[in-house]
């Protein structure tokens, strides 16, 4: 025991002792020399990582998922420190409190209690906010409890200078001492003699005197018959005359004589050698392995005693001095403890150790303190007639009550010499005695750590001379030895052993995995796939996923499913030790529900096992499927999924039954089943086609929906059916084209018309999990009864056909979508404060993020740290943090940015001008549909900080960095270059980079200051479009634009993001070899449709119906349930990007912003519905006729409420819109003629702007022609004709007869069935839509 007290002992970190963990664990690793590794950045990795070990190991669990993002040791120790030693106001505030609420703890030294004050005062000055040291000596005063008042009176009365710890420290310890000298002398036991049964002690102590075990006061003398005994408590005599205690002393004396014997008969026996067994050793004892010179000792338990005594100090292990203590007992005798140490009890069922016995040599019998014990985590069970000892779980012995209501504990002790001789060979094997012995241990090492098995070998078989140590040494030295060397260096990994598990019922244990990322993208934009494993059915479910942060939302989602759905509860989930499944938001989860996680170890993939060979087995099968089917690989998650559901319906390994019998208790039918990707032709419900339209669509079958009692169709046009009629040709060659497979008569069989019934068919999806419950509902959906199956000889009656719902194949944004009817956003969320983003799961990415932009401030030369002048206030600052994400929604990184509150400044003294200009996104088009035309290149560039390389020109200052302020807060940060935030940093980022471009030979396009164009004299120039810090650069040779790249990079700090693809939000999609430019926004699309739950919805042909008036009355939307804005907002951003055919209905829903009806809501979802079969749509250009069309059109007084007209105008480059309008017109048009006329003046402005662009972009469009359907205005337009209906209109218009005078651009007629503007103007019926539609260049992407 004695080395254990030399062991360093450093309690692990928790939220609350970091000041006392940080000083010990620096000793800690001081004294293992890995201290360097805190200090040094450049130390051996063997230090490093041991220094990082320790760490670990001196940790509480909850910082462990922390611990495992660092790789060194220093970076630990820094990450620890900065979230524990923060500067924030809130920590400040924080320790300000814990000191002025210090209080001291009851039994608590003094010292402890200063060390707390102190430890507080280090923390409050490493957190920026230092306390001074007589602060802190008041408020230890005002902590001490009111055994001190009289010395604290004097302190705060005499005390002329300020206060220290230090000089309050000795005055305060004296008063500690008197009081423990007071609670010494009144600290009592009962006496341990046995009561003669009839005295008028408490029941809770039994077989002891009448007394409680402390002091009791004599009564007064008197009469004999007022007399009581202190000895038996009988009355009628004194102690002095007791004849029970004169037998009792007789009977002491007597034992004590017994006790000498066999003591010097012991001595006795250990100097000759001899071994007896003791007469009173039991069976039992030997049973339990008990030395045969242990003896019998009886142990009484008592409530009352405060310690545990003995009057046998042989029975003590590891002895040593005992404080100061005086027991008194029951009969007022007293005792002084001898010594104090441990004792090792074996009962019959076990041996336990008592700890901290006292030595009592004037004790009569060994003494139990329960509450002693208790308190070292024994614990204890009272009945009337016995007493049980328990450690935790785990029974130690029991103990029988006599008649006198005593509770004996009958054991064995060794001798204190065995006792310390068995417990120093239970640590470490003994020590050499000196450098010249020889021992196995120092022949494994002279032998380079050969194993003892071989130098038993060698020793036995005469292999070598000169090794004294015999073989049965080696031997006995391998089976209990261990050298820490040899397991550094040559530990292994041990052999898997098959789990010895089993679950007796469904969702009793899961398996859970992550497949991925799988080489190529599945046609859903998804990368990898989640298998959950039941282990008692060994039924699967598959979800296909776009990012692993989204497991632990599906895993979650599944789980209450499955638990809903079957009414059993998971009892465990197992997985490997990913983030993925290591998380806060699962374990939160798997805590509220009571579900046990089990990992597996890092890097030990075979513990999970069957999750691993889940995956093997369908990926095995999706290979021969997609290869069979002649599908694209792009196709695996159609796959995947349906292998599992095909697999759910196979016998597997160790089973009888299928899994899905198994799982739900009954016998699947397979007689709906098809193979993977035949041909088929679903049957077209007759509401969605006309009598002269094919009655089927010819596609590919890919799976089984969930919820919906048939099959999947991918159309050959693009779109996806789910229907129940089906024809299927599965002897047909799959690889052939659908092109060349011409309608033919289909006779039966082989082509087979499927018409599924409704309540036969199984559809057992969770999801794209696949979740095998036959006629389950899809996940989220609302519940509906389990029907069982229906017996073949008895079919129901089948219901009418539904129609088909439609959606476009492409549209499966998710391929968890398409089986639970939820899209699978991104779980992470962008945090709004620092502490927000430090306490997420993300902190270290965060953290990393700040770190980069401090830095990126520091280089860059901001600013300067300076004292803040009079009267200066400085401008707020805060941290702004963002997802950077590609196109398909995966983050790209992580960004943090310092901004400025730039709400306070004022004008004219911290900033003057402020208007900086931006490209426009006609001339995004317009450079897209020339770079088509043209086959440019196209590359892009994202400026780092881009604010900050602004020059200012007036003196602003700002406040220091949350997390990274510096000295005194009377400094500020005197900016030097502009920041975020500020109102002049966007003007004074935009000269600096014009500045920049033209010294590189690029000027300013006089259509758009955000377009420059190179002044070189080549055929085609190159050309920059300017977003803020994005750039897009336009060269026809690689070289050229490669050279432009590398002097932007040189004068700016600047990400070289490649090819363009992504763009403002907008997805650029290329096809040089048909030289196509599309620009559409896919993933804007499908995240709006999802956060209103409008993907799986029956989809519109029109944005909004002919049949719907809007007008300003009607119910007033509930815009708390409702974000009629924010809708009306993300529908707006994408009608002026990418998708013009939403103009009309999205210009006149946003009228009624203000005060949305029901009517409007509804409308608005309208557009949501078409917007979910045209998901994938945008501008195509380069696949039409190329040069510039233009039209022009208004709607006459169709504003219900306002009986305005609408104007609307489009100009279509390369086969593309480029810009267009739908609004409403500012005055009331008397007539027709009056409101076309205006339509052509507004045409008018926006083509004069798009002829002096295009001159720009060295486009030769010639004189501009507006095609517009209205004879009148086009007349009016060209002859300065005055009526009575147009004498009236606003000169300003007749600029337009002015510049149709002069030749700038002209007007012709065109019918109103070829009018393409007419769909922005007003809603058309679908075929006019359509052309519109299709004229502007609005396609699908796929």
């Amino acid at each position: 025991m004695a080395h254990e007290v030399d062991k360093p002992i450093v309690e692990r970190l928790d939220v609350d002792n970091y000041a006392t963990w940080k000083t010990r664990m620096k000793y800690l690793l001081v004294s293992k020399g890995l201290w360097a590794a805190i200090e040094i950045d450049d130390v051996s990795r063997e230090i490093d990582q041991k220094a990082l070990a320790q760490i670990g190991l001196h940790v509480k669990e909850h910082h462990l998922s922390t611990m495992e993002r660092y790789d060194t040791a220093k970076g630990a120790w820094t990450h620890l420190q900065q979230v524990y030693q923060a500067k924030s106001n809130a920590r400040k505030l924080q320790l300000r409190q814990e000191l002025t609420l210090l209080k001291m703890m009851p039994n608590e030294p003094l010292t402890k209690f200063f060390s707390r004050a102190q430890d507080l005062q280090t923390q409050l000055r490493a957190a920026g906010h230092p306390v001074a040291d007589q602060d802190v000596a008041w408020a230890v005063l005002a902590g001490l409890p009111a055994a001190y008042s009289t010395v604290i009176t004097v302190l705060s009365t005499t005390s002329e200078n300020d206060m220290t710890l230090t000089d309050i420290l000795p005055k305060l310890l004296h008063v500690e001492q008197k009081e423990q000298m007071t609670q010494r002398r009144g600290e009592t036991a009962l006496t341990a003699r046995p009561s003669s049964g009839n005295g008028t002690g408490s029941s809770r102590n039994p077989g002891f005197s009448g007394s409680t075990g402390f002091n009791s006061t004599p009564r007064p003398n008197g009469s004999s018959h007022q007399k009581t005994c202190y000895y038996c408590g009988r009355p009628g005599h004194i102690q002095r005359d007791c004849r029970t205690k004169q037998r009792d002393d007789s009977q002491r004396r007597n034992q004590r004589g017994q006790q000498q014997q066999q003591q010097n008969c012991r001595q006795q026996q250990r100097q000759h050698g001899a071994i007896a067994l003791a007469a009173h050793t039991s069976p039992a004892a030997v049973s339990c392995g008990i030395s045969s010179t242990s003896q019998p000792a009886r142990w009484v338990l008592d409530t009352g005693a405060s310690r545990h005594m003995t009057p046998d100090g042989s029975a003590l292990m590891n002895k040593r001095p005992a404080p100061d203590i005086t027991i008194t007992f029951g009969n007022r005798g007293t005792g002084k403890a001898a010594a104090v140490g441990d004792v090792l009890l074996h009962a019959p069922e076990a041996s336990f150790l008592l700890r901290d016995v006292l030595h009592i040599p004037e004790a009569t019998e060994n003494l139990i303190s329960v509450r002693h014990a208790t308190n070292n985590g024994l614990d204890f069970k009272f009945t009337s007639t016995a007493c049980e000892i328990w450690r935790n779980a785990a029974k130690l012995a029991s103990t029988s009550c006599n008649g006198d209501s005593i509770y004996y504990l009958d054991g064995w002790i060794t001798p204190e010499q065995q006792q310390q001789s068995a417990h120093s060979a239970m640590k470490t094997p003994p020590l050499l005695a000196h450098t010249a012995k020889e021992t196995p241990l120092l022949w494994h090492k002279r032998y380079a750590h050969l194993g003892f098995e071989g130098l038993s070998k060698l020793k036995s078989s005469n292999m070598v001379t000169g090794i004294h140590t015999t073989t049965t040494e080696f031997q006995a030295a391998g089976e209990g030895s261990l050298c820490e060397a040899c397991v550094l260096g040559k530990q292994h990994r041990l052999p898997f052993t098959a789990s010895g598990t089993s679950s007796s019922r469904p969702l009793q244990l899961l398996h859970t995995d992550v497949c991925g990322p799988l080489p190529i993208t599945s046609s859903g934009g998804n990368n990898y796939f989640l298998t959950l494993l039941d282990d008692y059915s060994r039924l699967s479910i598959v979800i296909p996923l776009a990012r692993k942060s989204d497991v632990a939302q599906t895993v979650i989602d599944t789980i209450t499913l499955l638990e809903n759905q079957t009414g059993n509860r998971v009892k465990s989930v197992r997985s490997d030790n990913g983030t993925e499944y290591l998380n806060h938001k699962l374990e939160r989860f798997y805590c509220d529900k009571g579900i046990h996680m089990q990992t597996t170890n890092r890097y030990t993939p075979e513990q999970n096992g069957a999750a691993e060979r889940l995956n093997r087995t369908l990926i095995e099968k999706v290979r021969p499927m997609l290869a069979e089917s002649g599908l694209p690989k792009s196709m695996w998650a159609e796959a995947v999924v349906t292998a599992s559901y095909i697999r759910n319906r196979s016998p597997v390994k160790g089973r009888e039954l299928t899994p899905w019998e198994l799982f739900y208790g009954s016998k699947p039918d397979v007689s709906h089943l098809r193979t993977f990707g035949p041909r088929a032709y679903a049957l077209t419900p007759k509401q969605l086609r006309n009598k002269l339209e094919s009655v089927s669509q010819p596609g590919r079958f890919i799976g089984y929906p969930s919820g919906t009692k048939g099959y999947k169709i991918l159309l050959d046009s693009g779109d996806t059916v789910i229907s129940r009629d089906v024809i299927f040709s599965e002897t047909d060659s799959n690889s052939s084209s659908s092109s060349n497979i011409l309608p033919q008569p289909i006779s039966r069989p082989p082509h087979e018309v499927v018409s599924i019934n409704d309540d036969a068919a199984d559809s057992d999806s969770v999801g794209a999990a696949q979740l095998e419950e036959q006629e389950q509902p899809p996940l989220l959906a609302p519940p509906v009864p389990l029907v069982p199956p229906v017996p073949a000889d008895n079919p129901p009656a089948q219901r009418p056909t539904r129609a088909a719902a439609q959606r476009p194949a492409h549209l499966w944004q998710d391929d968890a979508y398409r089986i639970t009817g939820r899209a699978n956003l991104a779980s992470i969320s962008e945090p709004t404060t620092v502490s927000e983003a430090l306490s997420s799961e993300q902190a270290a990415e965060w953290q990393l993020a700040m770190d980069e932009e401090m830095a990126a401030l520091a280089a860059n030369g901001t600013w300067t740290l300076e004292q803040t002048p009079a009267g200066v206030n400085p401008i707020p600052v805060k941290w702004v943090f963002k997802i950077k994400r590609d196109s398909s929604g995966r983050v790209e990184r992580y960004k943090a940015r310092l901004v400025a509150k730039g709400f306070r400044q004022r004008e004219g003294i911290d900033y003057d001008e402020v208007f900086a200009p931006v490209s426009k996104y006609a001339t995004l088009r317009a450079l897209l549909a020339k770079a088509a035309a043209a086959d440019l290149h196209i590359h892009q560039l994202d400026i780092k900080t881009a604010f900050l390389n602004g020059e200012l020109d007036e003196d602003v200052y700002i406040q220091q960095p949350p997390g990274y302020e510096q000295g005194s807060s009377q400094l500020a940060c005197h900016l030097h270059k502009a920041l975020y935030g500020l109102k002049q940093a966007p003007r004074a980022w935009h000269v600096t980079l014009k500045t920049e471009l033209e010294s590189q030979g690029f000027l300013p396009s006089s259509a758009d200051a955000g377009l420059f164009i190179s002044s070189a004299i080549t055929a085609t120039p190159s050309y920059l479009l300017t977003y803020v810090d994005d750039i897009l650069i336009f060269a026809s040779d690689l070289g050229e634009l490669q050279r432009i790249k590398q002097q932007l990079m040189r004068a700016f700090d600047a990400r070289d993001l490649g090819e363009a693809a992504y763009f403002l939000g907008m997805d650029i999609i290329r096809d040089r070899a048909r030289r196509t430019i599309k620009l559409a926004q896919t993933r804007l699309t499908a995240d709006l449709l999802a956060k209103h739950s409008m993907t799986a919805v029956r989809t519109a042909s029109t944005p909004l119906s002919t049949a719907i008036k809007l007008t300003k009355d009607g119910d007033p939307l509930d815009r708390q349930h409702h974000g009629y804005p924010q809708l009306i907002g993300s529908l707006m951003y994408l009608s002026v990007c990418t998708r013009p055919d939403l103009s009309q209905a999205v210009g006149a829903l946003a009228r009624y912003m203000a005060n949305p009806t029901a009517v409007h809501w509804q409308a608005a979802k309208g557009v949501l519905r078409y917007l979910s079969g045209t998901a994938n749509y945008g501008i195509s250009f380069g696949s039409a006729s190329p040069g510039l069309a233009a039209y022009c059109d208004a709607d006459y007084a169709g504003d219900i409420d306002t009986r305005r007209s609408t104007t609307a105008y489009v100009f279509i480059l390369n086969g593309g819109a480029v810009s267009w309008s739908s609004r409403l017109q500012q005055t009331v048009a008397a007539s027709t003629t009056e409101a076309e006329y205006m339509a052509a003046a507004a045409a008018i402005k926006e083509s004069l702007w798009i002829s002096k662009l295009l001159s720009d972009l060295h486009i030769d469009s010639g004189i501009t022609t507006i095609q517009a359907d209205s004879q009148s205005a086009i007349k009016l337009l060209k002859h300065p004709v005055f009526s009575m209906r147009s004498k009236h209109i606003d000169v300003i218009y007749h600029f337009a007869r002015e510049r149709v005078a002069r030749k700038e651009v002209t007007f012709t007629y065109t019918k109103t069935d070829h009018m393409v503007a007419d769909a922005l103007t007003k809603p058309v019926p679908v075929t006019k839509f359509q052309f519109c539609r299709a004229a502007m260049g609005v396609t699908s992407c796929s």
